[in-house]
């Protein structure tokens, strides 16, 4: 599962390089004018900063509640103070 992750996501990041450079080498009037070489330089370096930061720091996990009470007294808490907070 986590290796089919993996390729969904160099695939997106492929996709997102392909797309970049078309609008760069087209001569499409839609892209006259918007920063295309800029925007192609920069987002694929935009989508891997945050891949890169997880691995240098490591990737964040969820908090999880070990005990089922005890999650269910906090939501159980938000759902009282929901409709106080909304007044």
């Amino acid at each position: 599962m986590e290796r089919r992750l993996l390729w969904l996501n160099v695939g997106a990041k492929a996709l997102l390089v392909a797309m970049l450079l078309f609008s760069v080498t087209s001569d499409l009037e839609r892209f006259n004018g918007k920063a295309m070489l800029a925007r192609a330089l920069t987002s694929p370096l935009a989508a891997l900063i945050v891949p890169v930061v997880w691995q240098l720091r490591g990737r964040p996990r969820p908090a999880l509640d070990r005990h089922p009470r005890r999650a269910a007294v906090r939501d159980r808490h938000r759902r009282q103070r929901a409709p106080h907070f909304l007044n």
